[in-house]
């Protein structure tokens, strides 16, 4: 059954016994399986893919088509698997990958793959994936891994560990570990572990990504590569210089991230939309 308001691109492919309610849109090319249901108001994007018996989550929808409520989209070229639910609100970036049956409950970010009844991140579309295990001392990394993008100017940065009886230090320093003076430090905490941080790049300023307890991992996209990093050890830092996209997930219980900038904190240098960043990317 397919509402009389909603705005179905006509090389959309909608397969029998479905469910599409008030004011939903679908773009060109996208497919929806049998026995999937969208609430009033979801937005479909092209090339999209809804599974059979998927459902996305509806919207407060009031006459005209407007929402009281933020819409529940998934952008283009995602896909949605059998019988996954998507909740009311939800953003799932462009080429994510949501596995069958998983209940997703927040934002999924480009590329990123969920799974689970609480949507958890566990992967990332065209990564190579560096999982960097915690060691007894920084230069047993292996960065080989960090091979993709590190022709694009990320890269691990370590720092020498001060160890007594007493305990320990790490200091990061202008010239030794970072490329440039650091002119802002900050932290973030108490993130729920299936929740995505940063989802930006930065237009002029420089970051280093230090996980200072428990362990997360950096997703980072340059335009021309992507890779996934888990950092989990104080001693060693992420580098990302400007225009790199990131996003942040699976932080452990009690992790706890700091963030060292060139720059002081500036709305105006924040992309915060990947289509945006990405063609801007594109053009350098």
């Amino acid at each position: 059954m397919i509402h009389e308001t909603a705005a179905v691109e006509a090389s959309a492919d909608i397969a029998s016994e479905v469910e599409i309610g008030a004011y939903v849109s679908i773009g060109d090319d996208a497919v929806v399986a049998t026995g999937a249901i969208l609430d009033a108001g979801a937005r479909i994007g092209t090339g999209v893919i809804v599974g059979p018996s998927a459902k996305i989550g509806a919207n407060s929808v009031i006459a005209g088509g407007s929402s009281e409520s933020r819409p529940t989209r998934v952008a283009e070229h995602a896909e949605i698997g059998a019988a996954a639910v998507v909740g009311p609100g939800v953003h799932i970036g462009h080429h994510a990958v949501v596995a069958p049956g998983t209940t997703v409950g927040s934002d999924v970010p480009p590329y990123a793959h969920v799974q689970g009844d609480s949507g958890r991140i566990v992967g990332y579309a065209g990564e190579n994936s560096a999982s960097l295990l915690s060691r007894a001392r920084p230069q047993d990394f292996d960065s080989s891994a960090l091979d993709a993008v590190s022709a694009d100017g990320v890269r691990l940065v370590r720092a020498a560990v001060a160890e007594d009886l007493r305990g320990s230090l790490v200091a990061y320093e202008h010239d030794e570990q970072l490329p440039y003076r650091a002119a802002r430090a900050y932290l973030v905490f108490d993130v729920h572990g299936n929740q995505a941080r940063a989802e930006h790049a930065h237009r002029e300023c420089h970051e280093t990504l230090v996980c200072a307890a428990g362990s997360l991992d950096v997703l980072v996209d340059t335009g021309s590569a992507r890779a996934q990093v888990r950092l989990q050890n104080p001693a060693v830092g992420l580098y990302l210089p400007p225009m790199t996209w990131r996003v942040i997930v699976n932080h452990s219980p009690g992790a706890v991230l700091m963030v060292l900038s060139s720059l002081p904190y500036d709305p105006d240098d924040y992309i915060r939309d990947y289509p945006t960043w990405e063609a801007m990317v594109s053009k350098t």
